[in-house]
């Protein structure tokens, strides 16, 4: 039962793996480079800078809008059980899972006579996420007779997988002393996709037969996931050296400093396409609106088989449904060249200097994805510690999660900076124990979004003047 439990907890917690790279607490500390990645139009304190080789930056976020362990575990006697009815009951109308990864291996910046900033970096971005509809886990659940007479729609449910590396080239120029303007031109290179472009099905279980009848129009477009050599084995560095899924990108800012207190900014990221050419395989149906009704089959036959030990073709019987099917909705597969646009995101922030040592800021992000526009808002607060330390806190509503509170941390000893960054500190640590007689499970008790993004820099020219005001 314990294996049970923790299997499913994998799936629906951390295999709820948006491609939004989240890290809101970055964006008011200026003292890291990496923030000019929210708004590139933000200039860094230092006036050069360059990444870590290999480790300049590591981002990772998983989460997922569903339920939390504490929801659905149930303890009773000597077992702990899943309790299903609690989760669907806290299971929206369609729930999202997400995962993203975004590895820096190299950066550098330069500010020239400090009305200009160039900066470049490049890094291999890899997400997924999944809608999935409360009622096909219904489905699954409580099998077709929960929902006689009744169309359960999986029209909302979708799958996308992105990876690819991104080589990107930013500049920003201050105008007038108080505004600076800023954009990034990213040159992208696709490694695989697998994306829904249309998934849209339905059930209906007729009450006195309990007939399945099903209707589908699938479109499904994948690249890159048949990347084979010639003893049908992996290619890894045909993999990670193809440049033929070519994209671009531009992301846009703008940062005004209304007085010696308050500063202003806004930024679009993320404008941007990528065009998949290479080892496509592409699935859809071309009878729309077609129906399948499953009657099933004489299992008396099936059961006597058995037990006379007769043999019975299992596989036959699979094949004929499959063959019925393909047929039905005319499923056919292609390798046409096709295009996925990135997942645009708005930020809308705002910076308060408290003191030359401490700032509060508020930045509100809308992020595109799925037809849908996904808001997140955080609040933060910096305090600087010399020329050493910068630490930073942060509360966040994202992700229909209202228990956030991030912390940022950088050290720079010297010219060596080393800094982490999240912007839920408590989900990795609050874990509840389901103890029985036998045995226990510690799971987390809050773990519907987390995030972690650290790396190392190398700064120079960090010093400010006595009489320097941030902008922000």
């Amino acid at each position: 039962m314990k294996k049970i439990i923790v299997a499913f907890w994998i799936i629906f917690a951390l295999g709820k793996i948006s491609f939004a790279q989240n890290d809101l607490i970055l964006h008011g500390l200026n003292i890291i480079p990496q923030s000019t990645y929210l708004n590139p139009s933000f200039v860094p304190q230092c006036k050069v800078h360059v990444g870590f080789p290999t480790f300049s930056s590591f981002y990772l976020d998983l989460g997922h809008n569903g339920f939390n362990a504490s929801d659905v575990l149930t303890k009773a006697g000597d077992s702990v059980y899943l309790d299903m009815d609690a989760l669907l009951h806290r299971l929206k109308k369609n729930n999202l899972l997400f995962f993203d990864v975004v590895y820096e291996p190299f950066s550098f910046g330069f500010k020239v006579k400090d009305k200009h900033y160039f900066n470049f970096y490049v890094a291999e971005k890899l997400g997924a996420r999944v809608y999935y509809p409360r009622d096909l886990i219904e489905f699954l659940y409580k099998g077709n007779g929960a929902l006689l007479n009744e169309k359960m729609e999986i029209a909302r449910f979708s799958f996308n997988f992105n990876h690819y590396r991104e080589y990107a080239f930013g500049y920003t120029y201050l105008w007038k002393s108080n505004l600076y303007l800023g954009g990034r031109m990213k040159l992208l290179f696709g490694k695989s996709n697998f994306h829904t472009k249309e998934l849209n099905a339905s059930l209906t279980t007729e009450s006195d037969f309990f007939d399945i009848t099903a209707e589908a129009n699938l479109d499904v477009r994948t690249s890159g996931l048949l990347t084979y050599n010639d003893s049908n084995q992996f290619n890894a560095r045909d993999y990670l050296m193809n440049k033929k899924n070519f994209g671009m990108g531009l992301d846009f800012g703008a940062t005004y400093k209304y007085n010696d207190k308050l500063t202003f900014a806004a930024s679009i990221v993320d404008l941007g396409y990528i065009r998949w050419k290479t080892n496509i395989q592409n699935f859809t149906t071309h009878n729309q609106n077609a129906t399948f009704t499953f009657t099933g089959f004489d299992f008396s036959e099936f059961a006597s088989k058995l037990l006379s030990h007769d043999s019975v073709n299992t596989d036959s019987l699979v094949r004929a449904l499959k063959d019925s099917i393909i047929n039905i909705f005319k499923i056919d597969s292609n390798y046409n060249a096709y295009t996925t646009m990135l997942n645009t995101k708005i930020h809308l922030s705002g910076f308060y200097q408290l003191t030359n040592h401490d700032k509060v800021s508020a930045i509100l992000r809308f992020w595109f994805y799925d037809k849908r526009i996904h808001p997140t808002i955080s609040i933060s607060y910096l305090r600087r510690l010399g020329n050493i330390v910068n630490i930073s806190a942060s509360y966040s509503i994202t992700n229909s999660n209202y228990a956030n509170l991030g912390v940022g941390l950088s050290f720079k000893p010297g010219f060596w900076q080393i800094y982490i960054l999240t912007d839920n500190i408590l989900a990795p640590f609050i874990w509840n124990k389901y103890a029985t007689t036998n045995s226990s499970i510690t799971l987390p008790r809050n773990w519907k979004y987390m995030n972690v993004h650290m790396g190392m820099n190398l700064l120079f020219g960090c010093r400010p003047p006595k009489d320097y005001i941030p902008i922000f």
